[in-house]
């Protein structure tokens, strides 16, 4: 049953594989700078929105049917190909597109 997918990843819970992602978190700002006024308190100058932001883990197992260094390494193409992609949360998509700027690979 799929879950979620971005760019060529799918995730999934099935008999033979879990695939799924876990502290998922998203969020959007304003860009402002500070303007220093003398003798007063500074004023904020918005220069517009920021970009939005998303952040997930995914706990990655042999044991529920996932190759680790192929997904690290899968997941490292995704960000150098440079190119957005939609996040399907179900069947609807959350935002526009989004571009994978970050990875780690953090064992426990």
């Amino acid at each position: 049953m799929a879950i979620a997918a971005f760019a060529n990843k799918t995730f999934q819970v099935s008999s033979k594989k879990i695939y799924t992602f876990d502290e998922f978190s998203t969020g959007t700002a304003l860009q402002t700078e500070k303007q220093d006024v003398a003798g007063k308190k500074p004023s904020t100058y918005i220069k517009g929105p920021d970009l939005d932001t998303m952040s997930f883990t995914i706990p990655l197992s042999i044991t529920f049917g996932n190759n680790v260094l192929y997904e690290y390494d899968s997941w490292k193409a995704i960000m150098a190909a440079q190119k957005a992609y939609r996040f399907i949360l179900g069947n609807k998509p959350v935002g526009g597109k989004w571009l994978l700027t970050s990875v780690a690979l953090v064992t426990r």
